[in-house]
């Protein structure tokens, strides 16, 4: 399954994953793959889930394979992304009438 780290304090070696399911998933260090030292929040994951004794709990957890970035053409420099044009707030009014 996939999922995003949804908290995860490495001083209790414990954390929450939100799932892609919509189901939280409680973790440990021991649930943590081999090859995974860390997590962070937010970071995307993939993993297995087993019934534990207080709900989902994910198992062999390991950082998603992440998609990869289009580079830039040679010779050229990536462009930054557009930014928004700065306006009123939209309050969900629709369209100023005449």
């Amino acid at each position: 399954m996939r999922g995003v780290v949804k908290w995860w304090r490495p001083e209790i070696g414990m954390g929450r994953l939100m799932l892609d399911s919509g189901v939280e998933a409680h973790l440990t260090r021991a649930s943590l793959a081999p090859e995974t030292s860390e997590l962070a929040d937010g970071a995307k994951v993939d993993c297995e889930t087993v019934d534990g004794p207080s709900g989902k709990m994910a198992v062999q957890v390991r950082i998603a394979a992440s998609a990869s970035v289009p580079a830039a053409a040679p010779g050229k420099p990536a462009s930054p992304p557009a930014a928004a044009k700065p306006g009123p707030p939209s309050i969900g009014r629709g369209p100023k009438r005449k």
